[in-house]
């Protein structure tokens, strides 16, 4: 498993399209293989024993209509007569006549004969020259005597057509009416004669053999088979049957007689033709390996060059090359990636542009702060010495406006670009407290600012622009002004808000202090910059916003975040 993940994308596609056509078309191949060989097994040996139970059935007919024939003979009123008194010329005719009746109404054409309790023969329908004594103290005739109905021998065929095979003989008892054995009615069945039976029965596959019980071999439906009849005598004595690979043997005993019908039927598919299907299906498979192969290295690389190619471009911009671009040539997911990636890296690159051009903004403004930090740093000397001279000669306005004015300097030039909304409001007071030196009397103030709110980082220096603003212009024409500095906290959006009862703001300038383009105050140096800074830091969710009524007074509203760490500029030095 870990080696498949180490393989590269193109040859992980490779291997597992190859598994995945190979594998089933290899067990598919194999499964219908084995399926057809065990179904043609199967049907093979379902039509064998079919085959071999239609002969065994039609055998069984043959033995049946014996054994009718013989119970007839034995209750003929003309064979009982002729087995007990003289026979006559009528009487010799009346036999023959039933013995023939009997002969014909078989399929088989047996031939039956009439023999006395002595074992002598006395009539007979067969040709040639048969047996004309019988003993009666074994054999046939004895077994017979032995049991009431048909008793079944195979004896020796006297006929040179018989080819030294035996016949199957029946014989029954003839009873007087007083119940003595009066003599026999013996049925021949010949090899000749079942052949005749079993036409139109036998298959075309193979021969069929008649064995006696005794394990004789009576009948077979084809010459030269004497090496397989002693193989399959064998193989009775011991129990089996023989097995060869293209070859089924069906076994079925007649119960009537005891004889064993043996059918031999050609395999389904000989060794040869397994074979033949086992090349055909490995060449089959071959071939489909190399399609598969084929295939498959197309589809991995349809696949991997695309995705190397992005991979390749995808380095590029990891080196910081954001030009880099992938042609689309395909329609499908993977061309969707690509024009996905082609938006991404030009998005990108517009977003890189921009936060250098922000950075520039930022560098440019800090630039111009640590100019005009020279100035007030002298400055801020300046009044220092001027504060002590002032304590030094009992001046204590001089001294008030020296330490504040040097307070505010001291702050716009420390190197912290953030302080806590606490400090920001302690340089308001400081600038508020000169202010009403300067204008003494002419306007009270409140700062309004909950506690819990006065540890939130702000930038520097953008609450006093605004309180600026609303001295030196909103309660410029008033005797008496009133200023309230008050803060809010809503959905973590700081709201500092300056508001004075003065003269209120042009229209004009209400609308350029609403729009989110900080360019709109241009003129107006301090707000401009709270503007820009603002902006700069926290984008163009925040800002200014004022409302005025001409008479009434002015509301300006600075929007913060509310976080005590919501600074997002890199070149942040609040400390956080």
């Amino acid at each position: 498993m870990n080696q498949h993940k180490q393989l590269s994308f193109k040859y992980r596609i490779f291997g597992s399209s190859l598994l995945v056509a190979l594998l089933p078309l290899l067990l598919c191949s194999i499964l219908m293989l084995s399926i057809f060989t065990d179904t043609l097994e199967r049907q093979s040996h379902e039509t064998g024993e079919q085959q071999i139970q239609k002969l065994t059935d039609r055998f069984a007919l043959i033995l049946q209509g014996e054994e009718e024939a013989l119970q007839r003979l034995c209750e003929d009123e003309f064979v009982q007569r002729s087995l007990l008194d003289h026979t006559t010329d009528e009487l010799v005719k009346d036999v023959y006549l039933a013995l023939y009746q009997a002969t014909n109404g078989m399929s088989s054409g047996a031939a039956f004969a009439l023999y006395d309790a002595g074992g002598q023969l006395k009539f007979t329908t067969q040709e040639g020259t048969p047996q004309a004594q019988l003993p009666v103290n074994w054999g046939l005739l004895y077994k017979a005597a032995q049991q009431s109905g048909a008793a079944y021998l195979a004896e020796p065929e006297q006929d040179a057509a018989s080819q030294g095979l035996p016949s199957l003989r029946a014989v029954r008892s003839v009873h007087a009416a007083n119940g003595s054995r009066i003599g026999y009615v013996v049925c021949s069945l010949t090899a000749q004669q079942l052949r005749q039976s079993f036409a139109g029965l036998l298959p075309e596959g193979g021969p069929l053999f008649l064995f006696t019980p005794q394990g004789r071999l009576m009948y077979a439906s084809r010459s030269g088979v004497e090496e397989e009849a002693q193989r399959l005598r064998e193989a009775l004595m011991a129990g089996t049957l023989p097995t060869q690979p293209d070859q089924n043997y069906f076994l079925r005993t007649e119960p009537v007689s005891g004889c064993l019908l043996i059918l031999r039927q050609p395999a389904a598919l000989s060794a040869g033709a397994v074979g033949l299907m086992r090349s055909i299906s490995f060449a089959s498979a071959a071939i489909s390996l190399i399609l598969c192969v084929a295939i498959s290295f197309l589809l991995s690389r349809s696949l991997s060059r695309p995705i190397e190619r992005l991979s390749h471009a995808m380095h590029q911009v990891r080196r910081g090359d954001l030009d880099a671009h992938v042609d689309v040539e395909r329609q499908d997911e993977i061309g969707q990636l690509t024009e996905d990636f082609n938006e991404m890296t030009t998005r990108l690159k517009a977003q890189v542009e921009e936060r250098v051009q922000h950075q520039r903004d930022l560098n440019d403004a800090q630039i111009r702060q640590m100019q005009a930090q020279l100035n007030p740093h002298f400055l801020y000397n300046t009044l220092d010495t001027m504060k002590w001279l002032a304590k030094i000669h009992k001046l204590p306005e001089v001294a008030q406006l020296a330490g504040g004015l040097g307070s505010i300097l001291r702050s716009s030039i420390a190197s912290e670009q953030f302080i806590t909304l606490r400090q920001e409001l302690v340089l308001v007071e400081h600038y508020i407290d000169i202010q009403k030196i300067r204008f003494a009397g002419k306007f009270q103030y409140v700062i309004d600012v909950p506690e819990h709110l006065r540890d939130i980082i702000v930038p520097k220096m953008v609450l006093q622009p605004l309180v600026e603003n609303s001295i030196l212009h909103g309660l410029e024409t008033s005797e008496s002004g009133y200023i309230y500095i008050y803060a809010q906290c809503d959905e973590k959006v700081l709201n500092l808000s300056v508001t004075d009862d003065g003269c209120g703001m042009s229209t004009e300038m209400v609308e350029r202090l609403n729009s989110p383009e900080p360019k709109m105050l241009q003129g107006h140096l301090g707000l401009y910059n709270v503007m820009r800074i603002v902006q700069l830091y926290y984008g163009r969710d925040y800002g200014l916003h004022a409302t005025s009524q001409a008479g009434i007074g002015t509301t300006v509203t600075l929007r913060l975040p509310a976080g005590k760490e919501e600074c997002n500029a890199e070149s942040c030095n609040c400390g956080r």
